[in-house]
């Protein structure tokens, strides 16, 4: 086996790529939104050999973006336009950039990998090679992440781990070296991957982050002087994810005990669960849409001010702040008051709906020649200024006697 095929099996073994059933390989039915990394093992002009080649195919239209690893062509990557047709276990391309129109096909091992052939017909030239298919989805944001990386190759012939710990704005690598720690952006190219842009005492630096999935993937750098590098790494993510309740507005209110909660959802790789919870009770699982960053929930209010609360899970099990509302349920209940004896109440909320939890307050003044006893029913009272908080099912008497 060559050397660069070696290289090409050490990535794929530690991104997690090998090994698959190679009887049920099946090229996809659409490559919208993948990157290809490709090897080549053998090439004629106009094709580069030996490089490592980059293909980023845009999520949608029919455009791509493609460049050299090794002769950092990378750095700023020549678009094309192509049209591909799936057949069994190759993926058919026709392909047009800077160097002109050319065939391409990509021959799946396995749901990721293969072989690849690329040819012009014009001109004679080919590349043949190994590749590796990046689906993603890339994260977001890389703010709060750590990367477990292994170097598989690199122009000075250096391997060796390291790790890079990124925040919002920096990004510290660490290896047996030292460590380094540089300020970078990062932006997506395709749903596959991400650029992330840097400055060091050598040079610029542009690094491709392509990603089997959320949290493991390769790492393919190219800096301004020269130096290029590919990584395979394994991510943990600490960053928390975010939520936001967008209906019913804090502070409002209704007449309906049943109320549906939604909101939105957001983290940097994914949100696996929103949980509501009410008035302090347990927490339990929204319903969820658009692909997690959406929510409801129905949930049972009680008479009066009801505090709602909120919070996000992502798929590295970190959890968001809670965020809460209050909304008040206007429950409104009959209220009977009867009259014994003679004298009056005011005000006189007999056969009235009145609110459940507000507070309310009656008089009973005594006609001529009587006195007030006491207040019966719900509750027992002895001053004629009878106060009380409205409950279902309240009623009260207002009993009165002849001055003896």
């Amino acid at each position: 086996m060559k050397t660069t095929a070696k290289i090409l099996v050490a990535i794929l073994t530690l991104a997690g790529l090998a090994g698959v059933n190679l009887a049920q390989a099946q090229a996809p039915a659409s490559v919208s939104g993948v990157t290809f990394f490709n090897k080549a093992t053998d090439a004629a002009a106009p094709f580069d050999y030996p490089n490592y080649g980059l293909v980023f195919v845009a999520n949608s239209g029919n455009t791509f973006l493609s460049g050299g690893l090794m002769d950092g062509s990378v750095d700023k990557p020549g678009s094309g336009i192509y049209e591909y047709a799936p057949s069994g276990a190759d993926g058919l391309l026709s392909m047009s950039n800077h160097i002109g129109s050319f065939t391409g096909d990509y021959n799946f091992s396995d749901a990721n990998t293969g072989n690849y052939t690329l040819n012009q017909s014009s001109s004679g030239g080919y590349q043949d090679g190994t590749f590796t298919m990046f689906t993603g989805p890339q994260p977001s944001s890389l703010a709060g992440m750590t990367f477990y990386a292994t170097v598989i190759d690199s122009q000075s012939g250096y391997s060796g781990s390291y790790t890079v710990v990124f925040t919002s704005k920096t990004a510290t690598r660490t290896n047996n070296s030292g460590t380094r720690k540089v300020n970078y952006t990062y932006s997506a190219i395709n749903q596959g991957s991400g650029k992330i842009n840097y400055s060091t005492s050598k040079g610029s630096v542009t690094a491709f982050a392509m990603f089997t999935d959320p949290m493991d993937g390769v790492f393919a750098s190219y800096e301004s002087s020269g130096y290029w590098e590919v990584s395979t790494f394994t991510a943990i993510d600490e960053a928390p994810p975010a939520v936001n309740i967008t209906a019913p507005k804090t502070k409002s209110s209704g007449t309906n005990s049943s109320l549906t909660v939604s909101g939105t959802a957001a983290d940097n790789v994914a949100v696996s669960n929103v949980l509501v919870a009410v008035n302090g009770g347990a927490w339990n699982p929204a319903n969820l849409a658009n692909n997690n960053t959406a929510w409801s929930e129905q949930v049972t209010l009680v008479p009066g001010a009801n505090t709602i609360a909120a919070c996000a899970v992502d798929t590295s099990g970190n959890v968001s702040a809670v965020k809460t509302i209050t909304v008040t349920y206007l429950d409104y209940e009959p209220m009977t008051v009867l009259v014994n004896g003679n004298g009056s109440v005011k005000p006189n909320y007999n056969g009235q709906l009145l609110q459940v939890g507000k507070s309310y307050s009656m008089k009973a003044t005594p006609a001529s020649g009587n006195v007030f006893v006491n207040w019966t029913g719900t509750a027992t009272v002895t001053t004629p200024t009878l106060k009380f908080m409205m409950a279902p099912g309240m009623n009260f008497t207002a009993n009165f006697a002849p001055k003896p």
